[in-house]
């Protein structure tokens, strides 16, 4: 399908807990819960969406959610939403046949998708609502998208070589971003646009767990709220934060007098008569209220205890580690021989052609470390054991072709599979590597392809780069303290002559969609190369019509969906590097 038979664009970001969706001409996306929810009082009718904002009682409401454990599974209670966001929220036009066949959609999934659930969104989105053009990410994606091209727009770019033992500035060509979100809390590195997924981590702590949490240590304190899922999701977004000092803040909870301890509120909760929703109680600003009228609970260690499990997930018995560690494990697996190799010039080396244009890039490195399930390092007594084994069965090997062989070996376990479960082009072998490297005058390594222009740096300083750039998102990252939190613990483990910089967005939840809305304006420049923008004016020409935009790059349309099969658009839609145009519009 031709660019100009789309007439718009749907962008959704489809989150466990809340869907930011709208237009690529809308400014700001509209928040729709992602569930359909039922109440006592009006047993018969389904609130889909924001509909519960029709709803007059939400005590004991009843939650329908198409995520499990942050996956996509049940399918009809998504069509549900999809309809009445499609139909009622956006009123997108149908076409005779009731399909959006002049609509495109730019959806997101987990960062560890599974290919088949990709595969039926796909058949879903192609078959029965008829789309255009689809375009399947991931929220961190679109937030790296999002935070280069805000940085290169500051004009806060530099070089990418870096000296030694200097502190490093910001270099926006590198990111890592901080996903907590409703299910589960993600750390993805970028680099050059690459989503490092070998170097990803992912929590099972999210802001469910938060909640659950919460509506426990409340029903065994002081009264059952164990059936207030909302109310108390409205508690927490309300009352807690995140403490700076743990222990200081343990010690002032445990003040009995009002005075001595600034912490405790008491939260008011609703009566569905006056109050709708529950407030925390201010003595100045509600003076004419009396308490004793009303129901309330006392918050007060608690406010800081729940999103302390962000930072220690031990504290409610699991058995991985906080939101810092997790970051400072996924760094410390860069090794300083750390490579980026185009597919197109791995292919060649292997004799494997790319079957897509835009094909992934794939990460190659010698001697790090597998990621464990619960993120924390593994014991590395059996695998050296089996080292020794294996030395002993090759002693009448030359050494060179030893290492030669162990690098390759490596990278075909790691480079084998991708995230997603789908295979991904080899590395070419060490003699092939070797020859292909230049020394650089820093002493860095470059690799250099002429077919795509990339220039991927062996940068020993890759670490501090990603420290440099740190962007948190999701809805957890809206507590406060957060950012500061996770600056200062970062910065007790960083060494000093290293920056760390922590960016929290003015709204971390629509943070991903505005990336995805810049991704529907940035101009494409037609050529195959992806390269980093430049700004003109510092301006970004947002009148540019979509036509010509990155998205139509990198989107599969329906007529590809029905000429080259389920599997070309599965491999096309995992197999892309996002990245800012960087030529003038």
């Amino acid at each position: 399908m031709a660019n100009d038979q789309i007439n718009q664009i749907v962008i959704i970001d489809n989150g466990a807990h809340t869907m930011k969706v709208g237009l690529h001409t809308d400014t700001t996306p509209r928040l729709i819960p992602n569930c359909v929810t039922k109440v006592k009082n009006e047993k018969r009718r389904p609130f889909i969406g924001d509909q519960m904002d029709e709803c007059k009682d939400y005590s004991g409401m009843f939650y329908i959610l198409p995520f499990n454990r942050g996956y996509l599974l049940n399918w009809d209670v998504q069509r549900q939403i999809w309809d009445y966001v499609f139909r009622v929220v956006l009123k997108l036009q149908a076409d005779n046949k009731n399909r959006y066949s002049h609509t495109g959609i730019l959806i997101t999934e987990p960062v560890y998708n599974f290919p088949e659930i990709r595969q039926t969104m796909i058949k879903i989105l192609f078959e029965e609502y008829g789309f255009g053009k689809v375009l399947i990410t991931s929220a961190p994606e679109l937030a790296a998208f999002h935070y280069v091209h805000d940085e290169i727009r500051k004009n806060t770019t530099t070089t990418s070589t870096l000296k030694c033992r200097t502190k490093t500035e910001i270099d926006p060509s590198c990111c890592l971003v901080l996903d907590s979100g409703y299910s589960f809390s993600h750390v993805v590195p970028f680099v050059d646009g690459h989503k490092l997924l070998s170097h990803a981590k992912r929590i099972n702590v999210g802001g469910k767990a938060l909640t659950n949490h919460l509506k426990e240590i409340l029903s065994y304190r002081q009264i059952n709220v164990l059936d207030e899922t909302y109310v108390v999701n409205q508690m927490k977004e309300d009352c807690c934060y995140v403490s700076l000092d743990f222990w200081h803040d343990l010690e002032l909870a445990s003040k009995k007098s009002s005075i001595d301890n600034p912490i405790v509120r008491d939260y008011i909760l609703p009566d569905y008569i006056v109050y709708k929703r529950g407030f925390v109680y201010d003595s100045d600003k509600h003076s004419d209220i009396n308490k004793s009228d009303y129901q309330l609970i006392r918050m007060n260690n608690e406010r800081f205890q729940v999103p302390e499990i962000l930072f220690h997930p031990s504290d409610i018995n699991m058995d991985q580690i906080g939101i810092v560690e997790t970051i400072i494990y996924s760094l410390n697996e860069f090794h300083p021989a750390f490579r980026l190799l185009s597919a197109k010039q791995a292919g060649d080396g292997n004799g494997d052609n790319g079957s897509i244009d835009n094909a992934n890039t794939v990460v190659h490195h010698h001697g790090s470390r597998e990621r464990p399930e619960n993120l924390k390092d593994i014991d590395s007594d059996e695998e050296d054991e089996e080292e020794e084994e294996v030395d002993d069965d090759d002693d009448d090997v030359d050494e060179d072709e030893d290492e030669g062989n162990d690098g390759d070996d490596e990278g075909k376990e790691e480079n084998g599979r991708n995230g997603n479960g789908v295979d991904s082009v080899r590395p070419p072998d060490a003699k092939q590597q070797r020859l292909s490297q230049v020394q650089c005058t820093n002493g860095s390594i470059v690799e250099q392809s002429s077919e795509d222009g990339l220039e991927m740096y062996d940068d020993e300083n890759i670490r501090a780069r990603l420290y440099g750039n740190i962007l948190l998102i999701g809805g957890n990252c809206r507590f406060a303290n957060f950012r500061d939190r996770v600056y200062n613990d970062l910065r007790g483990y960083v060494p000093d002559l290293i920056d760390v910089h922590v960016y929290e967005p003015a709204n971390p939840i629509t943070y991903a969609w505005q990336g995805g809305r810049i991704l529907c304006h940035q101009n494409d420049d037609g050529g195959g190369n992806h390269r980093q923008p430049s700004v003109k004016n510092n301006k970004i020409n947002n009148n540019n019509h979509h036509h010509q935009s990155l998205y139509h790059r990198y989107a599969v349309s329906r007529q590809q969906y029905q000429q080259y099969g389920l599997n070309y658009c599965q491999e096309k839609l995992t197999n892309y590097r996002l990245m800012v145009n960087n030529n003038s519009s």
